[in-house]
């Protein structure tokens, strides 16, 4: 019961991930920055913002084996990724 969404625009991307089931998940997000349609090289910075929290993720663990990300019950959350650092 977990969706994303990408959206990708010259030097970075958003990507929503949502759970609409009614139990917390776990997901592991994967980034193939050369996938998107405005590719990325390289991801240099990753935030993490939902629930009122902002956070920063590790760009190299996103582009390689996906870091896993918990994610409440019925909720959205938002990665902000850029090839510039924040």
């Amino acid at each position: 019961d977990c969706y994303s969404a990408v959206y990708s625009r010259p030097d970075e991307a958003y990507i929503v991930l949502a759970n609409l089931s009614a139990i917390p998940a776990k997901v592991r997000c994967q980034v193939n920055p050369d996938a998107l349609s405005h590719p990325i090289s390289p991801v240099r910075a990753a935030t993490l913002t939902g629930e009122g929290q902002v956070s920063r993720l590790d760009p190299a663990k996103l582009t390689d084996a996906g870091q896993e990300i918990p994610i409440s019950a019925t909720t959205a959350l938002l990665i902000h990724l850029r090839s510039t650092r924040m």
